[in-house]
């Protein structure tokens, strides 16, 4: 594949009346491959083959640049870049000038105002784009919300084109109902820029690095100019990038365009306007500057990031960020980054941080391990049925299903009186489900529950407020952001934080990748000052990754009475019908144990079926085999409290809650949720897009029966034996 891009477009340059001897090439390509040990794909690229290129060591080869991003920017707040719904919500939170996002939509499903839209055929779509074209009071934007790339999967919507091309309506409809897309309304260009080519909006390219001294630099800028009426102005869509002086704020004398797509062509004029670009004053360049910086500073794990820019009579306005964006623009028109002396701070802790890069193994669960936990666990159960019938109903699902019957052990089959052993479904078919009903693009939003406060928080939902989030050492309240560099400056931050809270406790979550209750704390302003050892080890592991603050919510006096060390939350599940209804599948109490902070079985808790009609808990609560010794409970093993009969308070209000969460997420068809009861009623603590079933296919007596399960796996194609 290099070797393709090598040699691709040999002939234009061999045509080129500009370019050097073919001896001097060789010779300098000869260079360049001792010097960067791989081939010199961008001396073609950046132009280095034109006799006016002298400097040949000021750009840097695709190898390296290509190479910073996995280094400089985490995986965790990239979705917040790649996705655009997700950028608008996250932006829209700092107050950051972006485009006026009108509605979205996931498949067939569009929402608008909140509410959501059944929209499967062209009719419908062309007067859900009146309504838009009305509310913008001008052309609209329909963007891909995610894998979109240069300038790709979008379609400019003027007032006048779903009254007189209703084919290209059709047209657009088929490929928004096939994927997700978000519709913006149009921006008004800057008349300076609007003079250079009025086809299209000329976007500013500029990118930040936020250096280890947590310093946010500006390193370099373009300005792309669209050809032809093309909607967009990507380089890689026909359009040229003239450097844009960010001190001067003047355009410099070129324009390149993409050597692959447009031959590499140089322009000093714009060449449908014929509006010369050196000496051009582009207005709000220093705000630009400033506006970038500002967004980068919400996002300091995302170190490197090209943001775009659009220029407007009233000022810069965001229009997307991008983690992996291609710095070989950059490269050319600033005249190389190895002359660039931001650049060259980021070259020299890249050499740093690929010196000190080391594996990191996953944590691995044993599967011999947990079979041996499982078998005694079993064996020691003195209410299990004879070894002989246990093993006979193993073979009989093994045979059955084709699949070791894990199942068997996690839904207590084994015990006395379980004869239905048939309703039970085996956790491959299970856990098969999610990539069948969840779209990729929003997974984030359940992942990361700093989005998934913006999310459910923006339509309304009653949800657990975030009083601030750090991503390692910025802490970030409101629009505000705090450096906190060392313990003692996080204590005191910490108590300010908890003096102003009714409850004087405060709650402390992973943002991401947090299992089953892990990587949590709860700091109450008693437990200030801390112990040093202890201050060091939640200071050392917060500044480390990303958290969410969180007040303590206090949880329904009635449910105190079973358990009240932590918040013992309800997880109800749901499914979303392709029309959007939302359709509840169970419900069951999770409780702790052991004065623990959370109510996870994955660590130690148990759970207890709800009956959906009479929100009534069931008599018996089951801990997991592995975490909870495979103990199962009439009443809680602490307080004695007697499950059986006991009425969960605000239950028909959480499945309205959830109903309600589930119906405004559509990608997202199967989910989780867990729902906290206070004394005003239910909460929203996160919703599960990969979770657990076990406790689904425990808390209905076997999953096969349930009607909206069976609804399931006729639409996944999947039949149970």
């Amino acid at each position: 594949m290099r070797f393709n891009r090598y040699f691709h477009n040999l002939k234009t340059i061999l045509s080129d009346r500009e370019r050097k001897s073919i001896g001097r090439m060789l010779y300098e390509n000869m260079l360049l491959l001792l010097k960067d040990k791989s081939l010199p794909v961008h001396y073609y690229s950046r132009g280095l083959y034109r006799k006016d290129q002298k400097d040949l060591y000021a750009y840097v080869n695709n190898k390296t640049l290509y190479s910073l991003w996995p280094l400089f920017n985490s995986e965790e707040y990239i979705p917040i870049l790649d996705n655009k719904l997700l950028f608008h919500l996250f932006f829209k939170d700092k107050h950051i000038p972006l485009p006026k996002l009108l509605a979205y939509n996931i498949n067939a499903l569009f929402i608008h105002n909140n509410k959501v839209q059944h929209i499967p055929d062209p009719a419908s779509f062309m007067d859900f784009l009146d309504l838009l074209l009305k509310e913008a009071a001008g052309p609209v934007f329909i963007k891909q919300s995610t894998g979109s790339h240069g300038g790709k999967g979008i379609f400019r919507i003027n007032p006048e084109d779903p009254g007189v091309n209703k084919h290209l309506m059709t047209e657009i409809h088929q490929n928004l109902i096939r994927s997700s897309f978000i519709f913006e309304a149009a921006l008004d260009q800057h008349p300076v820029l609007d003079v250079i080519n009025p086809s299209c909006i000329n976007t500013i390219r500029t990118d930040t690095f936020i250096d280890k001294d947590l310093r946010i630099e500006n390193m370099a800028a373009y300005i792309r100019f669209g050809r032809g009426n093309i909607p967009v102005d990507n380089i890689s869509s026909g359009g040229c990038a003239v450097d844009l002086d960010l001190t001067k704020g003047t355009l410099q004398k070129y324009g390149n365009t993409s050597l692959t797509v447009s031959g590499g062509e140089t322009y000093t004029s714009h060449p449908l306007t014929g509006v010369a670009f050196e000496g051009t004053a582009i207005p709000f360049v220093q705000e630009t500057k400033s506006l970038v910086r500002r967004a980068a500073g919400f996002l300091p794990s995302l170190r490197l990031v090209g943001w775009d820019v659009a220029l407007t009579p009233g000022g810069p306005v965001l229009v997307e960020g991008n983690h992996d964006y291609d710095i070989t623009g950059l490269d050319r028109t600033s005249g190389g980054y190895n002359r660039n002396p931001v650049f060259i701070k980021v070259l020299e802790e890249y050499k740093g941080l690929k010196r000190n890069k080391t594996k990191s193994n996953s944590e691995k669960i044993s599967f011999g391990k947990n079979c041996r936990k499982f078998f005694r666990v079993v064996l020691n159960e003195k209410n299990r049925k004879p070894l002989l019938t246990i093993i006979r109903e193993c073979f009989r699902l093994l045979w059955l299903n084709k699949s070791f019957p894990m199942h068997y052990f996690g839904r207590y089959l084994y015990i006395k009186g379980k004869s239905n052993i048939e309703d039970y479904v085996p956790n491959k078919i299970l856990y098969s489900l999610w990539p069948r009903f969840n779209a990729t693009e929003m997974l984030p939003i359940l992942d990361n529950k700093l989005l998934f406060e913006y999310y459910f928080g923006d339509s309304h939902l009653t949800t657990i407020q975030i009083l601030l989030y750090n991503i390692n050492h910025f802490f970030f309240v409101g629009t505000e952001t705090h450096i906190i560099t060392d313990e003692q400056q996080f204590e005191h931050f910490l108590e300010q934080i908890i003096n102003k809270l009714k409850n004087k406790s405060i709650f402390i979550k992973k943002t991401t990748n947090s299992f089953g209750g892990k990587n949590i704390f709860k700091i109450n302003s008693g437990d200030l000052p801390m112990e040093g050892n202890k201050r060091h080890a939640i200071f050392s592991e917060i500044v480390s990754s990303s958290y969410i603050f969180q007040e303590t919510i206090v949880q329904h006096s009635k449910l105190d009475q079973i358990n009240p060390s932590c918040i013992n939350s309800i997880r109800i599940d749901t499914f979303l019908r392709k029309e959007g209804k939302a359709e509840v599948i169970s419900a069951f109490l999770r409780f702790g144990v052991l004065n623990t902070l959370v109510d996870n079985t994955s660590s130690g808790g148990s759970q207890i079926s709800i009956d959906l009609e009479s929100g009534r808990l069931d008599k018996y609560g089951y801990a997991t085999i592995t975490d909870g010794k495979g103990r199962i409970y009439e009443a809680h093993p602490d307080t004695e409290f007697v499950f059986e009969g006991f009425t969960v308070p605000f239950f028909a209000e959480s499945i309205d809650l959830v109903r309600k969460a589930a119906e405004c997420i559509p990608g997202i068809r199967l989910i989780g949720w867990d729902v906290g009861i206070t004394e005003n009623g239910p909460v929203l603590i996160e919703g599960n897009h990969d979770y657990d079933m076990t406790g689904t296919d425990l808390a209905l007596y076997g999953c096969r029966k349930n009607p909206v399960l069976q609804l399931i796996f006729q639409e996944a194609g999947i039949r149970i034996p």
